[in-house]
């Protein structure tokens, strides 16, 4: 048997395919590889029985491409990451996160996840470790600057044992960025000069982590690692955890992960109180182990495979 990741060029498809094709791996005690999706044209596969996964639209339907065009040769089974937007039932296993499903019903060859798939660390957290991960403007998520540059203020200031590094992301408009760099004693990373496997290994050997709402896979990369998680405020409302009226993805899964206390806030205050202090921190819930969702996923997989 051969496991292939057949990818494409986002950041955020290959990451959560990659760490999905290690498990599998692992799992099925198996050879595996990728091919890019720009490179099917020399795609040559090592075994007779294969299981090939990719995540999102454009890999989806060359997925089935390769099967139509194997199929007479080889015993393949399709693995679809992310809900597919046509011919679901034409998968042999969809792998999606559960607000893909929110309000649609779920096909039955589907296996659900919470957020993303990410790889999971269990490594202890250095405790005077601060990172920062700041995202962008997205759709339906308000991005003020200026309150976003209050409560960044407001944790630096908190947390001056601490050693803090903020990294950036390719939708962080630039002149926030500016701004944040002219800050004192604090290590600057842009997305444009640093690799994920650096990024990730700052993120869980921090003992806390504060990232931008719009950020979800960030997040969740976050939780699947020990230390404390918070979301930091990028946008005001009087509603229900200064969320928009507008309900959406991120939304839900930012309120739902607040509701059970998993993740933190940092906000800024309505009212200032005498002190002067702009912001204040809500802390989550201690105790909570980091999320094993890649580990659950591939033991599922191999079930149903070998059933």
């Amino acid at each position: 048997m051969e496991i292939i990741h057949i990818y494409d060029q986002r950041p955020g498809h290959y990451n959560q395919g990659n760490i999905l094709l290690e498990c599998l791996g692992n799992e099925f005690n198996c050879a595996t590889s990728e091919c890019s999706i720009d490179n099917l044209n020399k795609f040559k596969p090592n075994s007779n029985k294969l299981i090939l996964i990719g995540v999102g639209h454009r890999v989806h339907k060359a997925l089935l491409q390769q099967k139509r065009l194997l199929s007479s040769s080889h015993n393949i089974t399709l693995i679809a990451v992310l809900r597919p937007t046509f011919n679901a039932k034409k998968f042999d296993l969809v792998v999606a996160p559960e607000h893909d499903y929110f309000d649609r019903k779920m096909p039955t060859n589907c296996l659900l996840f919470k957020g993303s798939l990410c790889k999971t660390s269990l490594l202890k957290p250095e405790n005077n470790k601060l990172v920062v991960c700041i995202g962008g403007p997205i759709k339906n998520m308000p991005f003020e600057k200026g309150l976003l540059i209050d409560n960044l203020k407001y944790i630096i200031d908190t947390h001056r044992q601490f050693k803090i590094s903020i990294f950036n992301s390719r939708r962080t408009p630039d002149d926030l960025w500016s701004e944040i760099s002219c800050y004192k004693n604090i290590r600057l990373y842009d997305s444009e000069d640093t690799d994920f496997n650096f990024f990730n290994s700052n993120l869980v050997s921090a003992s806390k982590k504060f990232i931008t709402p719009d950020s979800i896979s960030m997040i969740f990369e976050s939780l699947s690692s020990y230390g404390e998680t918070y979301l930091l405020q990028t946008s005001k409302c009087p509603k229900k955890h200064w969320f928009s009226f507008k309900s959406n993805k991120h939304q839900r899964i930012n309120n739902g992960l607040l509701d059970e206390k998993r993740i933190g806030i940092v906000q800024k205050r309505d009212v200032f109180d005498r002190s002067g202090v702009i912001s204040y921190i809500i802390s989550p819930n201690p105790g909570f182990e980091p999320l094993a969702e890649v580990e659950k996923i591939a033991f599922k997989v191999k079930r149903l495979i070998n059933e």
